[in-house]
């Protein structure tokens, strides 16, 4: 038995095979003193809104080692999926969930992969680990897949909104004003640590489109998938997608809606992909 779990900063949950358990650990946004949990149901507009019309600073909190704890308990092997230990604590609770297990269940085997990015990193690292084991390669051979290549497994991000930048003290009230006004997306890479980085500031969706195509022609070609998440912005999400196509039709391309987090993050009509 395989148990994959991921935090809620992955955009994509698998059902369950017979041999395979899929589980995702939420995220808390608070807002203005309201609590919004990043399961299933939450209603995403509704809490953009919500930090849309805050005038406070909007603040996150990650799974706790409790609650990756109740997951590794079960049954099988496991791997655990989080977004960037750069980013956010989840990483940490995980890796103090999995030694609370080995404390008890030494020969349990409990491997968690530091995605060092998110979203759509994730749903490409969930995509390698399906795949191996679906090749039946071993609890060891994956691990070691991921020690060697996590760094291929690359991410970009375009933002048009810089208003949770603004309130979290992230950037200053008059560059992001004046970019806002003057309509520049930011354009950002992920770093071999796992930090965000800005590489570019464009304007008009074209040329974020092309920025992103470049990115990926700089880099490393993608050679077996890319995974693109939105913050409702499917129209630009799926123009890139059939430029992808055009470039590279034997790469997998898929396009996700942004859960919590990632929409918290990228905020309304932000972009975050991820290729391999």
């Amino acid at each position: 038995m395989w148990n994959i779990i991921t935090d809620s900063s992955c955009d994509w949950l698998p059902k369950d095979t017979e041999d395979i358990h899929f589980a995702y650990i939420p995220f808390i946004m608070n807002i203005e003193g309201k609590q919004y949990l990043d399961t299933d149901d939450l209603d995403v507009d509704e809490m953009l809104r919500a930090m849309e019309a805050s005038s406070e600073p909007c603040r996150t909190a990650c799974p706790s080692p409790y609650d990756w704890y109740e997951e590794f308990k079960r049954p099988g092997n496991v791997f655990a999926i989080t977004i960037s230990k750069e980013l956010s604590g989840s990483y940490n609770s995980a890796c103090v969930a999995r030694d609370m297990v080995l404390g008890e269940e030494p020969d349990k085997k409990i491997y968690v992969v530091n995605s060092i990015g998110t979203g759509p990193s994730l749903i490409i690292a969930y995509r390698i680990i399906l795949n191996m084991i679906r090749k039946n390669a071993s609890f060891e051979e994956i691990v070691d897949f991921f020690e060697k290549n996590i760094e291929q497994i690359r991410i970009i991000f375009a933002l048009c909104s810089y208003d949770n930048l603004i309130k979290n003290g992230r950037m200053s009230r008059i560059a992001g004003f004046v970019a806002s006004r003057l309509g520049f997306w930011g354009v950002g890479i992920g770093s071999p640590a796992g930090t965000i980085v800005i590489k570019t500031k464009v304007r008009g969706s074209k040329r974020v489109v092309q920025s992103i195509i470049d990115d990926l022609k700089e880099r490393g070609e993608p050679k077996e998938y890319v995974v693109i998440s939105h913050a409702f912005n499917p129209e630009m999400a799926e123009t890139i997608r059939a430029e992808v196509r055009r470039l590279w039709p034997f790469v997998q391309t898929d396009v996700y809606q942004t859960k919590g987090l990632d929409s918290f993050y990228a905020e309304r009509e932000g972009l975050i992909l991820s290729y391999y």
